[in-house]
């Protein structure tokens, strides 16, 4: 339950943050949070990551359904034990989820997080990388088990 409710709350932070952003600034607008580090600009993103793949948002639509679909599939199966796998694969989801809100709603992705050094993002694509570094380090730095010793990847017989 506490997953569910994790991520849920992930998808609410995402959405209040774009909302606050549509509200207040106007397309375009960048106000320095840090000058010359950190600004919020107010972008319209019609694609995915790095604005590839723009005027698709049908395909990219029923694509995040799709992967939102299996990973959740895969976070029901995934053996409860194994919290840093169950954590980032809500992470994914919820970021996959937000960012599937705003194509729902306005055709496009709003992103604001703008480091002047990378293209803007938002915390739903934030959330998403943090669920992708998590998995990351458990299949890459995790250390070798003893073969009795239950598999963290074991995932449950429905």
């Amino acid at each position: 339950m506490f997953f569910y409710i994790l991520g849920i709350i992930l998808i609410i932070i995402d959405q209040v943050t774009k909302l606050l952003i549509t509200d207040k600034l106007d397309l375009g607008q960048s106000i320095p949070v840090i000058d010359g580090i950190l600004h919020f600009t107010y972008v319209r993103n019609p694609g995915i990551a790095f604005g590839l793949f723009p005027k698709m948002n049908i395909i990219i639509i029923i694509l995040s359904i799709v992967t939102i679909f299996l990973l959740f599939s895969i976070y029901r199966k995934t053996n409860s034990g194994n919290l840093w796998i169950r954590t980032a694969l809500i992470f994914i989801v919820s970021g996959a989820a937000g960012n599937l809100l705003d194509r729902i709603q306005y055709n496009v992705v709003i992103d604001f997080i703008d480091f002047r050094v990378w293209p803007v993002f938002n915390l739903a694509d934030a959330f998403i990388v943090i669920g992708v570094v998590i998995l990351f380090i458990i299949i890459f730095f995790t250390k070798e088990r003893e073969k009795d010793a239950p598999d963290p990847f074991s995932i449950r017989a429905d």
